[in-house]
């Protein structure tokens, strides 16, 4: 009788196999170009089955996203310094070098046409690849609303938009050179933009004055740099944190301890924000982590996603909630609404 392996060695083989796929379809997609790439190559190159490919992936489109997702895992994070002009131009300028290169911009390229032919493919590419990446702008966005680089009433989406349908439009189009010069130039202009024809931001506002939204991207940056006494100043009083069904921590300074002494366990816990909605003064933040007590692997744990809930009260965090990412839950907080 056949039998299934299971176990830590079954779990090692599949993953040599995706990996072997994976790298697979990147060295084709280089020798051959994306037009002459097939699953059937693809598997043959790979050493695997086509069922084996298919078992986890519906296209080669969808093949070579997860490959370039993991090729470019790198660019992912950012760490800002607070000047927004400053880390926008470093964003946007990592941003022309990845498209720029000539082993991975021809093949984003490819997979944003093939978009237009596979429906599936383009929420995939959205979710998986363009979102996680415009995370760390939306970040640097958000932390300058709040301290009043940028007017509170800019829409950051529509900001990275421009910014990155500048970058998209040479990148398909060919139509003027991706490089530094260029960089820049994309960074002022639409950061000129925002900020009004003298380029002077508006006075910061108060703290009681700040966005729900900012002041949760400022708690999640808090985190992100171990900053557990920054952490406690963007907490009221009768702050509570929950975790899915475990029992309630309430109170500012119980929450800090047990901040602190989860920071000293993990000290490179991050959380990588996806999307972000607000409703009626509650925001709800969908992403992965890193560095967390899960133990997982990291590109297992980055595609875990969660959903974390803040009720905000004047520029403050009454409530921290960790909840499952679910359909439910998606639909409830307004999540969906930004697909």
């Amino acid at each position: 009788m056949a039998t299934t392996e299971t176990g830590p060695r079954a779990s090692r083989r599949r993953e040599s196999s995706r990996r072997a796929i994976l790298d697979a379809a990147l060295a084709l997609c280089r020798e051959e170009g994306y037009a002459k790439l097939t699953v059937e190559g693809i598997a043959a190159r790979a050493g695997v089955g086509k069922q084996t490919i298919y078992r986890w992936w519906p296209s080669k489109g969808a093949v070579l996203l997860e490959a370039l997702d993991q090729e470019a895992a790198a660019t992912v994070d950012h760490q800002d310094t607070g000047d927004v002009a400053a880390d926008l131009r470093a964003i946007v300028a990592t941003a022309v070098r990845f498209h720029a290169d000539p082993e991975f911009g021809p093949h984003l390229a490819a997979l944003i046409a093939e978009t237009q032919q596979d429906p599936a493919l383009a929420p995939a590419l959205l979710d998986r690849f363009v979102r996680p990446r415009r995370a760390a702008l939306l970040h640097v966005l958000r932390r300058a609303q709040a301290s009043g680089q940028l007017p509170a009433s800019l829409d950051p989406e529509a900001f990275m938009e421009i910014v990155f349908g500048a970058l998209y439009h040479r990148l398909l189009l060919g139509s003027g050179p991706l490089d530094a010069d260029y960089a820049s130039f994309v960074a002022d202009v639409v950061l000129g933009g925002a900020t009004g024809a003298a380029g002077r931001p508006p006075s910061p506002p108060s703290p009681a004055s700040a966005p729900p939204v900012a002041a949760v991207i400022s708690f999640i940056d808090r985190i992100n740099h171990a900053d557990v006494d920054g952490m406690g100043r963007l907490m009221t009083e009768d702050h509570e944190l929950r975790v899915f069904d475990e029992a309630s921590l309430v109170g500012r300074d119980a929450n800090i301890d047990g901040w602190r002494g989860y920071a000293g366990a993990y000290p490179v816990y991050c959380i990588h924000p996806h999307r972000i909605a607000e409703r009626d003064r509650r925001v709800a933040v969908q992403g992965h982590t890193t560095g967390s007590h899960l133990g997982l692997p990291e590109a297992e744990e980055r595609r875990l996603t969660l959903i974390w809930v803040a009720e905000v009260v004047e520029g403050a965090l009454r409530s921290w909630t960790l909840v499952e990412d679910s359909a439910d839950n998606r639909r409830r907080l307004g999540l969906d609404d930004l697909a």
